[in-house]
Order: structure tokens, then C-alpha cells, then sequence
């Protein structure tokens, strides 16, 4: 996250418990944050590509600009690759985990949108 205050004690407690509570989890957890915190491993997105490319429905691309994982270019690429992206919205001063950091911008942005 951009700004530390927007996770409560109780979620990154959560978090923890569901990530690390046993030796499993935790091993789970390791390989998955080693894959995250890897610049070159946007795998995942690339992979959906060609599906995203043929979805032509109305879609709304919300973004934060300060994903230290996929920054905003990644969110410009998706408003770029989707034919039915009409907008994209980059939150500023947010990071990877938007909806926990700004829940009322992203509430508000998805309500307009679906409107």
C-alpha cells in the first residue's frame, strides 16, 4: 500500500493467519511472494492477454498508480488491449491493494460506472 494506515491490525492479522498459519501456507506464501516480488514475472497478466484482446464488453480499468508489483502502465496497456475498456482510472497516491487503501473511491467508481 501507498499509505500503511489504510491496513487495520485486524486485517493484516487476517492475512497472516490465512497466509502463515501453518507449514504449508507458509511455504505456499513464500513461493507466491517470491513470484510477486519478481519485476519480470507479470506471467499471469500476459497469459490473459488474448482473452482480454476478444472481451468487447463495457469495461472500466481502475488502477493505482503507486503498484509497486504492476505499475500504471500496466493499467494503461489493459485500457489499451481490452476493445471494451472505455476508461481508464488511476487512483494517485495508492498502492497494489487499491480496494483496501481507498474503498470509497473504488465503491464510487464502480457504482458510476455500472450507472
Amino acid at each position: 500500500v501507498h499509505d500503511p494506515r489504510a491496513l487495520s491490525a485486524e486485517f493484516i492479522d487476517l492475512l497472516i493467519r490465512a497466509n502463515l498459519s501453518d507449514r504449508r501456507r507458509r511455504a505456499r506464501t513464500k513461493r507466491f511472494m517470491a513470484q510477486q516480488l519478481d519485476p519480470c514475472n507479470n506471467r499471469v497478466t500476459v497469459d490473459v492477454l488474448d482473452g482480454l484482446r476478444r472481451f468487447d464488453h463495457p469495461t472500466l480499468v481502475i488502477w493505482a498508480q503507486n503498484d509497486a508489483h504492476f505499475g500504471p502502465e500496466w493499467g494503461e496497456r489493459l485500457r489499451r488491449d481490452i476493445p471494451g475498456a472505455q476508461r481508464l482510472e488511476l487512483l494517485p497516491a495508492t498502492g497494489h491493494l487499491l480496494m483496501e487503501e481507498r474503498p470509497e473511491k473504488f465503491a464510487a467508481l464502480v457504482r458510476e460506472f455500472l450507472a
